[in-house]
């Protein structure tokens, strides 16, 4: 990643939950992502300066905004950050333009009003600016209060469940123009969702949270192709997740013991690995190839029969519960396909399958002690 625009370090105690975490975000939208009460609402707090915390030290644009070392904590008028908290908390008693208007101050009237217009114009709220918030939808609800974030031309735009009020069709509206917003605007914005499919369609970078931790940031690609362990990849729904142990290395291969049957991953080089090692290993289910019945498959590495014994449909297509056909015993792989591949392959028609994975698309992550991971 280049230079960041955001630098925090963050550490908060409240009655039964504690915050810690460090991460870093460039000119790009980012996202948050983690089950409710992960402290994602949190740390945004504590970027605008409505949370001290109790230590740690948060730089934006090469400007401390925080540090507990230095005693420095600038207020939030002072930080230059845009926030858009979950509900919006428009003032029910002031038009569209007031709401807007809200905290600029100093300015002639003239340019105030220059500038409400402008930022209407951007939002599309034309003609609604003396409407108060009560008759408005919830999609222009959001627009008023991203109009009021980005009046005051701040330097960061803090974005919490912006998305959690609407229906879908209005979500997919809005999500794409907020996607464009770092590109517009020339800043970063950190988005915070619990919603798996707006942090893998909107972010160019993910930081995954749990219990007031970073678990793992990296781009989309790394955070939901190579978590880095099993929590991420429950996180992440990576449905095919399995225990297995190291057998050998061949090059740059690994040999994996899965539950008796021998598959080949690409050597992770971050990892320090070693013969009769347990490590978990995992797959998306979409990246499970499904032999069409005129292919070949001798010769492919990690070959797998089994038979479909449930699908699940919806509007993007299918996802399969395969049992696999050989011993040692019956294991479960989820295969996720669009409906014209279902129709291709023929599985309308057949239910006993091939399949393959790629060495490069099994993934290998270090076995760690849950017990230990959710006390510590």
């Amino acid at each position: 990643m280049a230079a960041p625009a955001l630098e925090a370090h963050i550490a908060h105690r409240l009655p039964g939950f504690k915050l810690d975490l460090s991460f870093q975000v460039g000119r790009e939208l980012a996202a948050l992502f983690g089950p409710s009460g992960a402290g994602k609402t949190l740390t945004l707090r504590a970027i605008a300066g409505l949370l001290c915390p109790h230590r740690g030290r948060i730089v934006l644009e090469g400007q401390v905004l925080f540090d507990s070392t230095s005693g420095i904590n600038l207020p939030p008028q002072r930080r230059r950050v845009g926030y858009v908290p979950q509900g919006y908390a428009l003032f029910p008693h002031m038009t569209v333009a007031q709401n807007i208007a809200y905290g600029l101050h100093g300015l002639p009237k003239r340019e105030r009003e220059d500038m409400i217009a402008r930022m209407v114009e951007l939002m599309g709220l034309q003609g609604l600016e003396e409407r108060r918030p009560h008759q408005l939808s919830g999609g222009q609800q959001q627009r008023v209060a991203l109009a009021r974030a980005l009046i005051a031309r701040p330097r960061i735009l803090l974005l919490d469940e912006p998305f959690s009020a609407l229906d879908e069709a209005l979500r997919r509206e809005l999500a794409e123009e907020v996607a464009r917003l770092p590109a517009r605007l020339g800043v970063p914005v950190i988005l915070v969702t619990h919603d798996l499919s707006d942090a893998f369609h909107l972010a160019q970078r993910v930081i995954v949270m749990d219990r007031g931790r970073v678990l793992q940031e990296g781009t989309r690609e790394e955070v939901f192709y190579r978590p880095r362990n099993r929590r991420v990849a429950q996180m992440v729904l990576m449905r095919n997740i399995w225990h297995a142990r190291i057998v050998a290395f061949e090059g740059d291969m690994v040999v994996l013991d899965w539950q008796g049957r021998l598959l080949r991953a690409l050597r992770p080089p971050q990892l320090l690995l070693q013969p009769g090692q347990p490590v978990d290993i995992c797959v998306r289910s979409t990246q499970v190839m499904i032999r069409r019945p005129e292919d070949d498959f001798s010769g492919r590495p990690n070959v797998l029969r089994g038979r479909i014994v449930h699908e699940a449909m919806d509007p993007e297509g299918y996802t399969l519960t395969v049992v696999l056909a050989e011993p040692p015993g019956p294991q479960q792989i989820y295969v996720q396909l669009h409906g014209h591949a279902y129709l291709r392959l023929g599985l309308h028609l057949r239910k006993d399958i091939e399949m393959s994975i790629r060495p490069q698309d099994l993934h290998i992550m270090p076995q760690e002690d849950p017990i230990s991971f959710m006390s510590s």
